[in-house]
């Protein structure tokens, strides 16, 4: 994806942390699925490895901090979303497919613009550099859009119904 204030994963969840704690923001940081796959998958399992080597690290380097739940096993996005307050909660991940998953649950969500998603839908709340992300970040929930389900749906029926995609 291209450059979107974050040379990396990593350097973008070290400033999300670091921003939502300066704003005493209770928040969860989940792990990827990939980490715990089980088949193999042509350099899908080799990134993976690194990335939750990374990911630990992370989480060992962290400061203990009661207003932040670190989640490192697998658990599935539909399942966490019964345990979270949609008119409280907000999605924020740079680019992952999590966004569709929360969107369909009804959350408002933050994503980069530099994404799988072409920005002209209008389903999540964007950034292009730090400086629009940490405005977002220091947003209230009432402040920040909710996704169009008309084009959310769209977007579905594009990525899911349609042989010629990848999800397809």
């Amino acid at each position: 994806f291209e450059y979107d204030g974050f040379p990396n994963t990593l350097e973008w969840l070290i400033f999300t942390t670091n921003e939502l704690k300066k704003k005493k923001a209770k928040f969860i940081i989940k792990s990827h699925p990939n980490f715990y796959r089980k088949t193999s998958i042509k350099g899908i399992n080799e990134r993976a490895e690194w990335d939750k080597k990374i990911y630990t690290k992370f989480l060992r380097d962290m400061v203990e901090d009661d207003s932040i739940l670190a989640i490192n096993e697998p658990l599935l996005n539909y399942e966490l979303a019964k345990y979270l307050d949609n008119q409280k909660c907000i999605v924020i991940t740079k680019h992952g497919t999590v966004q569709l998953e929360m969107i369909f649950h009804n959350f408002k969500v933050i994503t980069s613009k530099s994404n799988m998603l072409d920005p002209k839908y209008s389903l999540t709340n964007t950034w292009t550099n730090k400086s629009e992300y940490r405005n977002l970040l220091e947003m209230n929930w009432n402040e920040l859009k909710f996704a169009d389900k008309n084009e959310f749906f769209s977007v579905m029926k594009y990525l899911f119904l349609n042989d010629e995609m990848c999800y397809g």
